[in-house]
């Protein structure tokens, strides 16, 4: 049975009513998900959001209850339901979405073929979509159903070690696309729609949106307490050897462009971009950053010799900016 194969979490803080409401689609009558195995990670809630899964886990046996001994943190706490996962398949879910169950037919004929990701939510993809923005999509943890034969311990390494960036849940996405693995989209209706409306509107575009609720921003590490979506993703994304990283970072110089502070701590941020860039994509920020910043007219060359990259300005400046090194 497609039960016995699927593992649900679902990560929760402080919003027992949002919970409630979630709960109310998971286990409505029609729901098919209703008695699979759910397992609540309550990052320590103070509300009553203990009162509100008692009160469900009355009539589902199903439903239990994992509750954190202090706030980990959102992305901490989604990798620890992937650590925890023992199933052929885990879903991690959100407590605030909205479910359309229409198309879970379609989910379990790819589960009897055994594809290793199943992608149930579309909201950012176009109907001619790129690998960009399956990428964006599975940013969302809810859009993907994963087999938990991609959870390794260099996995799971990596996971632990990327939440700071804010998108563990893209690591094993990273690596299984390195591997060339496919991932499939339901052809179908969306199961999941995410039911923050900011989410859906800024997607991954945002610099100012982190997730430290419930932690004392004044007391993180600078780097995490200031973490933005699109520096979050494009360190998540650094391992990512498919061609689609540079289309990634080609839409990001702008972005370099406003994390460009070099006398200020979120000149982190800058360098992460920074390093991520290929040749190209530092020659074409230097032109921007020399033109919107520094103000100085397109009065600039970049010449090319065996021994690097030149940029000369007014004929007089000259500095080299990325040598050359011989292939060993």
């Amino acid at each position: 049975m497609i039960k016995d194969k699927i593992e649900i979490f679902l990560i929760t803080y402080n919003r027992a009513s949002k919970l409630e409401k979630t709960f109310k689609q998971l286990f409505a009558a029609n729901s098919p998900i209703k008695d699979f195995d759910i397992t609540i990670l309550d990052n320590n809630s103070t509300d009553n959001t203990v009162e509100v899964i008692k009160k469900y886990q009355k009539n589902f046996k199903n439903l239990k209850h994992l509750r954190q001994k202090r706030n980990i943190g959102a992305n901490a706490n989604i990798a620890r339901a992937y650590e925890e996962a023992t199933k052929d398949y885990v879903w991690i879910l959100a407590d605030d979405d909205n479910y359309d169950f229409s198309s879970w037919s379609e989910v379990e004929q790819a589960i009897k073929r055994k594809e290793e990701i199943i992608m149930v939510s579309k909201y950012a993809l176009p109907e001619t979509y790129n690998l960009i923005n399956i990428i964006t999509q599975a940013s969302f943890t809810p859009s993907v159903i994963l087999s938990t034969k991609l959870l390794d311990d260099t996995t799971l390494r990596n996971m632990y070690d990327n939440i700071y960036t804010m998108y563990v849940q893209l690591v094993p996405i990273v690596m299984a696309l390195n591997e060339n693995k496919q991932i499939y989209v339901l052809n179908g209706k969306a199961i999941i729609l995410n039911g923050n409306d900011y989410g859906v509107q800024c997607g991954l575009f945002c610099h100012s949106v982190n997730y430290h609720r419930g932690a004392d921003a004044d007391r993180m590490w600078y780097r995490s307490a200031t973490m933005t979506q699109i520096i979050g993703i494009i360190n998540a994304l650094e391992p990512l050897k498919n061609g689609s990283k540079e289309i990634f970072m080609d839409r990001n110089i702008n972005s370099a462009i406003h994390f460009f502070k070099p006398f200020s701590k979120d000149f982190m941020h800058f360098a992460d971009i920074w390093v991520n860039f290929n040749r190209k994509q530092k020659i074409k920020f230097l032109k921007k950053l020399i033109i919107i910043k520094l103000h100085i007219p397109t009065i600039i060359t970049f010449k090319k010799n065996s021994k690097g990259i030149y940029v000369t300005l007014f004929n007089v400046l000259k500095f080299k900016i990325i040598p050359f090194r011989k292939k060993k």
